[in-house]
């Protein structure tokens, strides 16, 4: 795995944290606490680690690791997680998370490094309503109408109706006709 002090992360993304803690002098440093801060839409996941073994402290709350003779290494691993999709702003947000080692005896700043995340969330902003119909009315945008219409056509070619209103007009017509004729007969 390779380690770097700022990744790309996008949302709900979890991203383990690596820790080494070297004491690079002649004696032993006693009672050194680890305090990682993490910012808004960052999360603590757990999966503490010290040197690969399970450990249930917490290094944002402060990790008491202890004691560090000379040249020794500490490595303490966990888990962060990014906030979800509706957490984050659009665009990429750069998280800065800092980190000291302080003394338990002195309460100094012995030691602090900064990691950076930058969690990109991409996407449509916003909502847009597009018109698709002709009118803003159900029946008229619908299928329904025309499928109804289609089907009463339909209905009345199978049901004889037209045959009838074209006998009716043919019956019309040739009353109309033999009235006329009766008419110039006279």
């Amino acid at each position: 795995m390779n380690w770097t002090s700022s990744v790309s992360a996008g949302p709900s993304d979890i991203i383990e944290v690596r820790l080494v803690i070297q004491n690079f002098g002649n004696q032993a440093t006693e009672g050194l606490i680890i305090k990682d801060s993490l910012p808004t839409n960052i999360f603590y996941n757990d999966n503490l680690k010290i040197d690969g073994i399970l450990n249930s402290g917490n290094p944002i709350t402060g990790l008491y690791i202890g004691s560090l003779t000379a040249n020794q290494t500490k490595t303490i691993t966990y888990q962060i997680q990014v906030a979800s999709n509706a957490s984050l702003p659009f665009g990429t947000t750069t998280f800065t998370l800092p980190t000291n080692v302080t003394g338990q005896s002195t309460g100094s700043v012995l030691s602090s490094s900064t990691a950076y995340i930058y969690a990109t969330k991409s996407g449509v902003q916003g909502v847009t309503n597009i018109p698709t119909g002709i009118k803003d009315n159900f029946l008229v945008n619908s299928f329904l109408l025309p499928l109804l219409l289609i089907l009463a056509g339909i209905w009345i070619v199978k049901s004889g109706l037209v045959k009838r209103f074209r006998w009716f007009a043919y019956a019309s017509k040739r009353k109309l006709t033999a009235r006329i004729n009766q008419i110039k007969n006279n």
